[in-house]
Formats: C-alpha cells, sequence, structure tokens
C-alpha cells in the first residue's frame, strides 16, 4: 500500500467520523427539542396579553400558595406561605375569583382574623404541558416565559347563598375530596378579593394588571 492511497483512506476515514459525529449531534439537538415541544392546549393566551393569560391561569389552576402575615410568636408579622387548593370555577365556566375550603382551625385562617390581607401566587409549573416551565438545559420554571402570577386582596367569607352553590360546586367538582373532610374542623368557603394583580410572562419584568382588565378579559 503506497503513500498516497494511506493518505486517502485516513482522509476518509476522518470524514466519516466528522459526519458521524455530526449527524450524533443532530439526533441529541432533535431529541431535545421533541422533549420540548410544547404540548400545550390551545387556550393558553400569548403572553402579550397579560389579563387574560392571568384569567386562563387561575382557571386552569388547581392549587396555589397563600401567603398570610403570621400571628405565631415564632414568627410573628412575617409572610406565611402555604399551598392551599383552590377553585375559580367548574372546568370551562371560570369566574376569575379564586374560592378556597379552609377550616377555622388552619393557621392560615388564624392569621386572617387578625390580618385579611393575603397574596395568592401561581405558577404555570404547576401545569404538566408547558414546555417552558419543563426542567431542561433549555427551560425552567423561573423561565420567565413560564408565568407566574400574584393575586393580592382581602379573604372574605362566602355568604351570599347564590355565590355559595357556584362556589361549592366550583371547589367539590375539581377536588372530589372535598365533601369528605371533616365537618369537626369548620371548613368554610372563602374567596379572595382581589384588589391587586401581578405577572411576569416574558423577559423585561412584571406586569401590573388592572383588576377591572383581569374580570373583563375572556379566557
Amino acid at each position: 500500500m503506497d503513500a498516497h492511497w494511506v493518505l486517502t483512506v485516513i482522509v476518509l476515514w476522518s470524514c466519516s467520523l466528522s459526519i458521524a459525529s455530526g449527524m450524533e449531534t443532530q439526533r441529541d439537538n432533535a431529541i431535545e427539542l421533541v422533549d420540548l415541544e410544547p404540548s400545550v392546549e390551545s387556550t393558553r393566551p400569548p403572553y402579550y396579553d397579560k389579563a387574560k393569560r392571568a384569567r386562563y391561569m387561575v382557571h386552569k389552576a388547581n392549587w396555589g400558595v397563600i401567603a398570610t402575615v403570621s400571628t405565631k410568636p415564632e414568627m410573628l408579622g412575617r409572610p406565611f406561605p402555604a399551598p392551599n387548593s383552590l377553585a375559580d370555577g367548574p372546568v370551562g365556566n371560570g369566574s376569575g375569583t379564586p374560592y378556597f375550603y379552609l377550616a377555622m382551625i388552619d393557621s392560615t385562617m388564624h392569621d386572617v382574623a387578625k390580618n385579611p390581607n393575603v397574596s395568592v401566587t401561581l405558577s404555570e409549573a404547576e401545569f404538566s404541558n408547558i414546555a417552558d416551565c419543563a426542567v431542561t438545559s433549555k427551560s425552567d420554571p423561573e423561565n420567565p416565559l413560564c408565568a407566574r402570577l400574584v393575586l393580592l386582596g382581602k379573604f372574605v367569607e362566602v355568604t351570599d347563598s347564590a355565590e355559595m352553590a357556584f362556589a361549592k360546586n366550583a371547589l367539590f367538582s375539581r377536588h372530589p375530596l372535598m365533601p369528605s373532610w371533616p365537618s369537626s374542623h369548620d371548613f368554610r368557603i372563602i374567596k379572595l378579593d382581589i384588589d391587586v394583580l401581578w405577572i411576569i410572562d416574558f423577559y423585561g419584568g412584571g406586569t401590573f394588571i388592572s383588576v377591572q382588565d383581569y374580570y373583563n378579559a375572556n379566557p
């Protein structure tokens, strides 16, 4: 085998390795892109329609984090966050108002008795089909494209009979275990009377949404 032939073999072998490596890289990238392909419901509003995105999130969420001002001596006056189930209406019939089924013996309601001002925080990371929220090399729940919504207002016990019927149907239809919770814990239906909304769903920082725009939005 002469030197020219050996050189040709080496060049061809190097080219084949380079092609194989490129194909492997393309395959890996394709796999990652497939993993990140949005399998999002068509009802997810675009980032620039922030009021509609907020309404969508509140209706789709099954739980959120309630933060109260603690009355416990060990953390007096400090924020006390606690995850709780919620519903703003039966599936497909959202009102925009988050309702909760909370026990009066719960620490959250002890705080509310002294100070009804609370915040409720939601993240699209709760929704399993949002690619922007997946934990990968290209996305994360802290990614601005994974929307985070904070609702501030006062907790109010629902007493109106029509609203009570709506809220109870909303909560019990979406959380079927709730009716079996012990009556001795004094569960009551509580709503958040919203006065401030803040959302981040894109690059460039968060945005405040007017309460009127929020309730006028039709997700």
